[in-house]
């Protein structure tokens, strides 16, 4: 900590101005995530949900294996389980996606901001 308060006053000293722009830079990229990284917990609390209902899914087609074959009713299973699939995948995707987002997005910034200024 002492370390980067030193750093921090000869980088202001040396040239306040561009300190100052390269540290407003550094709170846009933090506060920017932030929001992803909420939004990455808020798409996350939904796959466990959805794998559990995959799960229960599957454990019942195999448990009832015999009677859903005499009751005629693995055309009903199979839809509902494939929508439980769909379900896990679309919840897992989007996570993953905005997590991966969120993990390019400091590079990103960086190096668009060194390369304007």
């Amino acid at each position: 900590m002492v370390l980067a308060s030193i750093l921090v006053a000869l980088l202001f000293t040396i040239s306040p101005k561009a300190a100052s722009i390269a540290f407003i830079g550094l709170g846009f990229v933090a506060f920017l995530m932030l929001i992803i990284n909420k939004r990455v917990q808020k798409f996350a609390k939904r796959v466990p949900k959805e794998q559990e209902q995959l799960s229960l899914g599957v454990e019942l087609v195999t448990r009832n294996w015999l009677l859903i074959k005499v009751l005629r009713t693995h055309v009903a299973e199979n839809r509902r389980l494939a929508g439980n699939v769909m379900n896990y995948a679309f919840q897992s995707i989007r996570a993953n996606s905005v997590a991966n987002v969120g993990a390019q997005l400091p590079d990103f910034l960086a190096y668009s901001f060194l390369s304007s200024s």
